[in-house]
């Protein structure tokens, strides 16, 4: 026989369809009302869908005059605005075109909206009054009719069931739920309220995550006691935002299976992210890092790009930011082996064609490259919003839960699952400024103009009170009530006022041992014993005790002694970066040279050039400007003028070639850098060649970039002009076992040879003081000079500083005598790390040092303090390298 039962929800409507089918319920249908009155109406009529109504609204608001709302159609959530206004006046049955001029500009509205839907949708009004003229139809049809749990509805559907229980049996069962007056004096037969009376207990949790905690350690507990199935527990809250992300990961890490009754955010599944990709580099402009996040998603969710190997990105440069489709296709130009052999170039260009389109052509964008649910996602979130706010859209979106609830714990909101009670039950967040949420006005049309009792008979407040009562009374075996002490900003928060004064609350600490877990980690807590037998605990332990400790440990530094990895490190040719931690730092040397730790790289889109960054920049210019010089006549000859106009044409060469390699700063701020580099050139050779600097060499030549103690060079780096010695020969610091090389700033040789002069650039500020070595910081310009005074067969060199910005040019007093001084501090230095004595040094406190993070977090004020005096006393003569000037 069949008979149908209306529900309230999509997880009620669940609920009963999985009833009746354990029960063998033939011929039971389960629907809501408005799907009831088009099943009646019949002509495969149906109600108008959501995204349907926001989609013809959103093409109906560029064309449709809307009087006194024209200035407000163009502004964010205008569609959402007006979809949730057009379905409250539906429901509340109100004749908008005889209404004032704003409810007239709504039926304007809702006029061309309607004319853009398809024929079979149809507005409630027009539902009920097609079912009402079919009503003879309804025992066939319909069949007798169960009214389930529904604790309302609104007024336009209300004549429709007091027809239908003219013709076929119409029962309300209320369930927990107060009935409504409207039904008196009608047919429809009420059924007695359900009324029991569950256990109730009440917590005050630290904040939302305890109370995610606290409610899945609970559930966990009643399913392992065997008192309850997942099936049997539902968990709700008023606004359930602010527990999803908790319950999403608690869930995963308890393994127990959770049902969001309300839907899971779209950026949470991986046809989310797809969505969410594409929109970043519409909105934020194209890289090469935001490609890449998008073509594996759009291969494994859309079926696109196909061709491309696993390794494709091999050919995309390393730094390049590449942040145009120009750049793209001259990178890829440039590529000059393909994996496989197979050029896949055209499909890249394609895609960075489309995506540099926009966000105004967002739509175009979404058709070509998403398909199936993705696309489905792209178009809702178009329709929600305008492109430019696609960001923010995406993060409101949710997706219908795969998990069957017939099988898992649910989770939701109050008034849904209130439809569908569970024996154990949790209320989370019943705080008094989330539980009952306050009631506002309708932005369209607010209280002067269409009273909301009228739109809205039942306000937000009332609604989550009478969901609350249904929820307490409607679990039969227990109900636990919880809120928070504190917000996620750190404000307390007090009980709600629907919390019974007759329940006494425990108070739960965060760091409690629970008894019972809801994870492994969970479980971890709990059993302090067990955790500590773990390798991980004893290595963190022994770890923080050493750090504690007044001797020296392994988690200070100690190695082992004669270590190969550190013997064949320090073989190899050193830099003077290396050369300067060597002295000033043993454990940075160990972490940057050995274990190859690096420092994170920078933003994709810096605001400013970091100052190493933009040291690079400045020397990049230098060696540009040098070589035009050279080409004319010459560094040590030339005119103000002519170093200018080499400035000049230097930063315009350097400018767009930087762009395709790196990333830069917004258009003002990068051209400011290009600015200060182009004015250094003429400040730095006025430093070295006017009064008072050091002079031109006889006869005069400038190298730049000279490269020396390479190994391993490929043709590809080979320098722009010729160096004067084989750059493969070793350079090997006298009366050391340590061999350097590095790349000379500037190289100026005299016409026979007979003298040089080496030249490095400094952008940072002028220390106050003398400038030799600076205690290890300044160790290039002397093994700089020294090298190429043994690769010239003893040529005399000038080593030379200049601070550009500062118009100062300094030379080494002495080389041979700071050559001797520092080749012996850094034997010293080798010497130690062999002997395992990778200590911190004067290096290690630098306030920029890059890898402070590997550090305790209390360096500063209580590590370096206590244990300063060990590491000198270890590290013996090395710590006079630090006071040499």
């Amino acid at each position: 026989m069949r008979r149908t039962i209306i529900v309230d929800s999509v997880l009620a409507a669940r609920e009963a369809r999985t009833h009746a089918a354990r029960n063998h319920d033939h011929g039971c249908q389960v629907m809501s009302v408005d799907q009831a009155a088009a099943r009646l109406a019949g002509g495969f009529l149906q109600p108008v869908p959501r995204e349907h109504l926001q989609g013809a609204i959103q093409n109906a608001l560029a064309e449709t005059d809307i009087g006194p709302l024209n200035p407000v159609r163009e502004l964010p959530g205008m569609t959402r605005a007006a979809t949730a206004t057009l379905r409250r006046a539906w429901d509340a049955d109100l004749d908008l075109a005889n209404g004032d001029e704003r409810e007239r500009a709504l039926a304007a509205l809702e006029a061309a909206a309607c004319a853009r839907l398809r024929p079979s949708m149809r507005r409630p009004r027009d539902l009920v009054d097609a079912a009402r003229g079919r009503l003879s139809h309804a025992p066939a049809v319909l069949g007798p009719v169960t009214i389930y749990r529904v604790p309302d509805v609104p007024p336009v559907w209300r004549p429709f069931l007091t027809a239908l229980a003219e013709q076929v049996t119409v029962d309300w069962v209320p369930g927990y739920r107060p009935v409504p007056d409207w039904i008196q004096g009608t047919a429809i037969r009420l059924a007695e309220a359900e009324s029991k009376a569950p256990a109730r207990t009440a917590v005050s949790c630290a904040n939302a995550r305890h109370e995610a905690i606290e409610a899945v350690r609970w559930a966990r507990e009643l399913i392992a006691a065997g008192h309850a199935r997942p099936q049997d527990i539902a968990i709700a809250a008023a606004s359930p935002a602010d527990w999803d992300v908790h319950f999403q990961a608690m869930s995963r890490d308890a393994n127990i299976p959770v049902h969001f009754a309300h839907g899971r955010p779209v950026v949470s599944r991986s046809e989310g992210q797809v969505c969410a990709a594409l929109a970043e580099v519409l909105l934020n402009g194209l890289t090469q890092d935001r490609v890449r996040r998008l073509v594996p998603l759009l291969r494994s969710q859309c079926g696109r790009l196909q061709d491309l190997p696993p390794d494709w990105t091999r050919v995309l440069p390393k730094d390049a930011p590449l942040t145009s489709a120009r750049l793209w296709r001259t990178h890829l130009a440039r590529v000059p082996a393909w994996p496989d052999d197979h050029d896949f170039s055209a499909g890249l260009i394609d895609l960075v064609d489309r995506l540099e389109l926009g966000p105004d052509r967002a739509e175009e964008v979404g058709e070509a490259l998403l398909s199936g649910v993705s696309r489905a996602i792209w178009r809702q979130a178009l329709a929600e919003g305008p492109a430019d706010a696609l960001d923010v859209t995406l993060q409101g979106l949710r997706l219908p839960d795969d998990v069957d609830p017939a099988g898992a714990i649910v989770w939701g909101p109050a008034s849904t699952i209130a439809g569908a009670p569970r024996p154990y039950t949790r209320l989370i967040g019943v705080t008094s400024r989330a539980w009952p949420r306050r009631h506002g006005e309708d932005p369209l049309l607010p209280d002067h103009v269409v009273p909301q009792e009228k739109l809205d008979p039942v306000p937000v407040p009332e609604r989550d009170e009478r969901d609350f009562r249904a929820l307490v009374t409607g679990a039969s075996t227990s109900v636990v009530l919880s809120h928070s002490r504190r917000d996620a900003e750190g404000r307390q928060l007090g009980p709600s006022p629907l919390w019974p004064d007759d329940v006494p609350v425990t108070y739960l600490e965060r760091a409690r041992v629970a008894g019972h877990v809801m994870s492994e980690a969970d479980r971890l807590l709990a059993r302090p014993d067990e955790f500590r037998r773990t390798a991980l605990a004893r290595s963190t332990r022994a770890c923080w005790r050493d750090w504690h400790i007044g001797e020296v440990t392994a988690h200070d530094g100690l190695i082992r002694a004669d270590h190969p990895l550190v013997a064949e490190a320090l073989t190899r040719p050193q830099s003077t970066g290396a050369i300067q931690r060597l002295l000033r730092d043993p454990l940075g040397y160990v972490w940057t040279e050995i274990l190859r730790w690096q420092e994170p790289e920078a933003d994709e889109e810096p605001l400013i050039l970091d100052p190493p960054t933009y040291g690079s920049l400045v020397h990049a210019v230098f060696q540009d400007a040098t070589r035009r010089l050279e080409a004319g006549p010459g560094v040590a000859n030339a005119s103000a003028e002519d170093i200018q106009a080499a400035a000049r044409a230097a930063v315009e060469a350097v400018g767009p070639d930087w762009e395709e390699k790196y990333p830069v700063p917004p258009t003002l701020i990068w051209r400011r850098h290009l600015q200060q580099a182009e004015a250094a050139v003429p400040k730095a050779f006025a430093a070295e060649f006017g009064d008072g600097g050091p002079g031109a060499l006889a006869g005069q030549r400038s190298l730049t970039e000279v490269p020396f103690g390479q190994t391993g060079w490929q043709d590809r780096d080979s320098p722009a002009d010729t160096p004067p010695w084989d750059i493969h020969a070793p350079v090997q610091i006298p009366d050391t076992q340590v061999t350097i090389n590095g790349r000379i700033d500037r190289l100026d040789l005299a016409k026979d040879d007979t003298a040089a002069a080496v030249v490095d650039y400094k952008t940072g500020k002028l220390p106050k003081g003398r400038i030799e070595v600076r205690g290890g910081k300044e160790v290039q310009r002397c093994l700089y000079g020294f090298a190429v005074t043994a690769l010239l067969g003893g040529t005399p060199v000038d080593a030379r500083l200049v601070y550009p910005f500062d118009g100062k040019a300094l030379t080494l007093d002495d080389p041979a005598a700071t050559l001797t001084a520092l080749a012996a501090y850094i034997e010293i230095g080798r010497q130690q790390l062999l002997q395992g004595l990778a200590l911190p040094g004067e290096g290690t406190e630098d306030k920029y040092n890059d890898l402070r993070f590997g550090l305790p977090g209390d360096a500063k004020d209580r590590y370096f303090r206590d244990k300063r005096g060990l590491f000198h006393a270890r590290l013996g003569e090395l710590v006079d390298a630090w006071s040499l000037t």
